[in-house]
C-alpha cells in the first residue's frame, strides 16, 4: 500500500522495514518511525545494520512491536 510502512520480521533477530518516512527515536532498547501514529520496535541490542531511500534492516532481539495513532 502506497505511504504504508511494511515490516517483515524474519525470526526474532530481524526486521526490514519498507516504506519509512524518517527515524523518531533510535536507542539499543527502542527503535520509533513517526508513520501514521508511531510505530516502535522494542527489544535489546538493536542496531540498523543498513538503511537506503527504500528500505532499512534492524537486527538484534526483537520483543515486541508497538503501533499507536
Amino acid at each position: 500500500m502506497f505511504g504504508v510502512p511494511i515490516l517483515t520480521i524474519t525470526g526474532q533477530n530481524d526486521l526490514t522495514v519498507e516504506n519509512y518516512k524518517g527515524i523518531l527515536e533510535y536507542r539499543e532498547d527502542k527503535i520509533g518511525f513517526p508513520e501514521t501514529g508511531q510505530v516502535e520496535i522494542c527489544g535489546t541490542h538493536l542496531k540498523i545494520e543498513y538503511y537506503t531511500g527504500e528500505d532499512m534492516k534492524i537486527s538484534g532481539q526483537i520483543d515486541k512491536l508497538e503501533y499507536g495513532m
